[in-house]
């Protein structure tokens, strides 16, 4: 994935927008693909001994929202570059649906870590503490006023799409 990434943004600084265009829509088809896997695999402890014995490299790279956000982004720019603001538009649409699904996300992590909180017989106190634990860590990544989830770019990007198309 981040070779594919890398690859589609080297392509667009190049001037190749049709190849860049195609580089970040595999990804985009990665990233798919990566959240259709079952969340443990068997070959995933194989290849996680495997780099405890040699080196991290085995390691499966798991992509994380902001970057899967992001891509969306870049191919929503590419496909601005090629002139073609409705494949734009439908590239933004993909990247406000992936936060959607990390906004889903975070809700349900956050009921699953009070659930076991209270399946331990942890005092309501603790309980609040292991909850209010869990929404810090997603929190810690997001811009003031925004929600772990949420990108100002993609807000940004959309609003100024939305006012080239005429609709303000």
């Amino acid at each position: 994935v981040l070779f594919t990434l890398e690859e589609a943004r080297l392509r667009s600084l190049g001037g190749d927008v049709e190849g860049s265009i195609r580089g970040f829509q595999n990804a985009v088809d990665l990233f798919e693909d990566e959240r259709q896997q079952p969340a443990i695999r068997a070959s995933e402890a194989f290849f996680s001994a495997a780099a405890l014995a040699t080196n991290d490299r085995f390691l499966t790279y798991q992509t994380s929202g902001y970057e899967r956000v992001m891509a969306h982004n870049f191919l929503a720019l590419e496909f601005l570059k090629s002139e073609d603001a409705e494949r734009a538009q439908v590239a933004l649409n993909g990247g406000i649906a992936e936060m959607d699904y990390q906004r889903e996300r975070a809700k349900a992590l956050e009921k699953k870590s009070e659930s076991s909180a209270r399946q331990s017989s942890l005092s309501t106190a603790a309980t609040a503490s292991a909850t209010a634990q869990v929404r810090s860590q997603l929190e810690a990544s997001a811009l003031p006023g925004l929600e772990a989830y949420q990108s100002a770019f993609t807000f940004y990007l959309a609003s100024a799409l939305f006012e080239l198309q005429g609709d303000p």
